[in-house]
């Protein structure tokens, strides 16, 4: 008896393939495109369109192309598949791309194909694309139902263009088209304070037409006054909701933390866990980001062990927050313990791990991470170069500097305004002004963050005619400068001691640029004064400095008091520190040289001894250089270094030279360190008015 196996159909396949969709099948549906091969019906457009959609379920997009790529002729329920597809696969660009080669094949869009486009590019940003959407969509009125103007809608408030959204919404609301999607899109749209007011309406319009419940609407009208600042309006919707969600409560916490009130953000996440709701990632984010932002360091870590309790540590998001917690609250190991136990590192943990080092002046432990970085193939943003060539800064690093430079060219990224600023930053820091121009010179588009790096590098190494005439042709090109710039000019003005270029500059700010001078711009002008001796000046500048920035103000007028022996002001300088922070030891250790000079042995000693009750002792200085591409690190005291005796030797040399030039140790300097616990040895006696050599 002979068995016949009944031919593959184009109806049988159909239903073969709407089975193994539901099932999420790969493997049997992989086995049935083997044998739609053999049939020939691979061309097929009706099943072409089945099987993209089920090849888009695996967890590489190409298999769904490749069958795409086999269709002659596709329509356009193949290319709406296909662009879902790349959608569905985080590569909305490639969407985007498709939908350029759709017009060249002329197929005609329908509604499906327009919401597909439409989100790719709110996921990409791409508003050029997305307007060029809308005119085609306004061309084919037909096609203009409720869901395009839900996507439009989203479209532009993604892509930052609010009040288009919003002419949208009360398109479709004039031809009763609008539904609690279109609201809940149009509100994310009003959420910023210029459209608080119409968010206000839509809001009412919700209740007016029985749309005002369920936790979607009630998580978008809680977001909008959240974001607005209207916390009070927020936490009515809130109480008003019959059915409460995690996301409503995610939007009441972050708004509280984005507005600076970090208590209250605890205090609602407490109730929400008191209520009964699960926190979530986002949830943990923003309040791992409100306790880093009211440096309530001991609740964060609380929050910590509820992160690890509830198994979502292995989120980057969390683990990046949490890192920037632990280096913000100073405490690298415990930042350094958590990114240890990331297992799959990408660009955010990575970047918050190099920042977090980077910004304790680590930079040498920062460069080893990125190297580290690299070699595991990690992805690397804008940010996290931007940290990087901070840390070369931050260690004179030139030639890896350099390396980064490289690799900011190889990616294309040169054009990248913040780069650009950590470039001319990092090269102007590093001696190379030429450098540092060329970057200047190469950028597309220079702006006040450019400029102010350029004037900072020339103000950096003195040369205050070429910052000034930076300066000038910066007002030329209709930039006004901010405050960044004032505190380059005045800190070379009080580097050189040029006190009428000081004063003309510090009082264009006010007159001319409408600038309120902050603690910098003060302890700027203070330092200017102080250098040259007009310490009545300065201090009578002092009483306006900000009290939070006062404490570098006092210490400055301090040092310069040493330096023209000046007791009294001196005492008066040294009692507004201890005031401000009693266990600073650069007071102690000034003030106490300034009595001794003075020959006021009795009062220096007094002044030792309310260091030693003060527990104010330095930090060993700690200095980096690197030579022939290696990085070299010294730290006072230490005697660790392989060349210590050559060091020493080469020490020795230099002081021999230094007193045979006439240089004199500062004996007063000897004797008060000898009495203290920082004791120093011949090699690294303080030689007062010692110059460059």
């Amino acid at each position: 008896m002979c068995c016949h196996v009944a031919p593959l159909t184009i109806e049988s396949a159909h239903g073969l393939l709407k089975r193994y969709i539901d099932a999420k099948d790969l493997v049997a549906g992989r086995r049935l495109y083997a044998l739609i091969e053999k049939s020939g019906l691979q061309t097929n457009l009706f099943l072409g369109s089945y099987f993209i959609r089920l090849f888009s379920l695996s967890d590489n997009v190409s298999e769904a192309y490749l069958v795409f790529r086999k269709l002659i002729e596709p329509n356009v329920f193949n290319w709406t598949a296909i662009i879902s597809a790349f959608n569905l696969h985080g590569q909305s660009e490639r969407a985007i791309e498709m939908h350029h080669l759709m017009q060249q094949a002329n197929v005609p869009l329908d509604e499906y194909v327009f919401v597909a486009l439409l989100h790719s590019c709110a996921v990409t940003s791409s508003l050029i694309q997305g307007k060029q959407l809308h005119v085609q969509i306004n061309g084919q009125a037909a096609r203009f139902d409720t869901f395009v103007g839900n996507s439009l809608i989203d479209m532009y408030a993604k892509c930052g263009g609010l009040e288009v959204a919003r002419k949208v919404f009360l398109w479709l609301r004039k031809r009763d088209m609008s539904s609690r999607v279109t609201l809940v899109s149009t509100l994310k749209a009003c959420a910023s304070i210029e459209f608080l007011e119409d968010g206000r309406l839509i809001h009412a319009q919700a209740i007016e037409e029985g749309f005002d419940s369920g936790v979607i609407f009630g998580s978008a009208v809680t977001n909008l006054y959240a974001k607005c600042g209207k916390l009070l309006d927020a936490c009515c919707v809130l109480e008003k909701q019959p059915s409460r969600h995690t996301g409503i409560w995610n939007a009441l916490v972050t708004g509280y933390a984005q507005n600076g009130d970090g208590e209250k953000a605890l205090q609602v996440f407490q109730k929400m866990r008191h209520d009964g709701f699960m926190p979530n990632e986002v949830t943990f984010v923003c309040i791992v980001k409100a306790c880093t932002g009211m440096c309530a360091f001991d609740d964060g870590r609380h929050i910590h062990a509820l992160i690890v309790d509830n198994d979502m540590e292995e989120n980057s998001f969390i683990q990046s927050s949490l890192i920037d917690m632990y280096t913000a609250s100073g405490s690298l190991d415990d930042a350094r313990r958590v990114f240890d136990r990331v297992s799959n590192r990408d660009e955010i943990t990575w970047g918050a791990i190099v920042t977090g080092y980077t910004e304790h002046g680590c930079g040498e432990e920062a460069l080893l991470l990125f190297e580290q970085m690299q070699t595991e193939g990690a992805k690397f943003d804008v940010f996290t170069l931007v940290n990087v060539l901070k840390a070369c800064t931050c260690i004179v690093a030139l030639d890896v500097g350099q390396l980064i430079h490289g690799l900011v060219i190889e990616h294309g990224l040169e054009s990248d305004v913040c780069l650009g600023s950590a470039l001319i930053d990092f090269y102007s820091k590093c001696g190379s002004l030429d450098d540092a121009a060329s970057v200047f010179n190469h950028l597309p588009k220079q702006n006040i963050v450019t400029w102010s790096a350029m004037i900072g590098g020339y103000s950096l190494h003195g040369n205050i005619k070429a910052a000034l005439q930076f300066f000038e042709h910066m007002k030329k090109q209709g930039l006004k400068a901010d405050d960044v710039v004032f505190v380059s000019l005045l800190s070379t003005c009080a580097q050189m001691g040029l006190v009428d270029e000081g004063k003309q500059l510090f009082e264009a700010m006010t007159k001319d640029f409408g600038l309120a001078p902050t603690g910098e711009h003060y302890n700027c002008m203070v330092d200017l004064l102080g250098r040259v001796g007009h310490f009545g000046e300065a201090e009578s500048l002092m009483e306006f400095s900000p009290e939070e920035s006062s404490f570098v103000g006092w210490l400055t007028l301090l040092s310069h008091c040493k330096a023209h022996n000046r007791v009294t002001m001196a005492r008066r300088c040294f009692d507004h520190i201890v005031a401000l922070d009693s266990g600073h030891a650069s007071a102690y250790v000034l003030m106490s040289e300034i009595y001794d000079a003075a020959g006021m042995h009795d009062d220096a000693e007094k002044i030792r001894k309310m260091r030693d009750c003060g527990q104010a002792w330095k930090k060993p200085g700690r200095a980096s250089i690197e030579i022939n591409k290696k990085l070299h690190t010294f730290v006072v005291g230490d005697q660790s270094h392989s060349q210590i005796l050559d060091i020493h030797l080469k020490l020795n040399c230099l002081n021999s030279y230094l007193i045979g030039g006439g240089h004199v140790p500062h004996a007063a300097s000897i004797s008060a360190y000898g009495k203290s616990k920082s004791r120093i040895s011949r090699d690294n006696i303080f030689l007062e008015g010692t110059r460059a050599i």
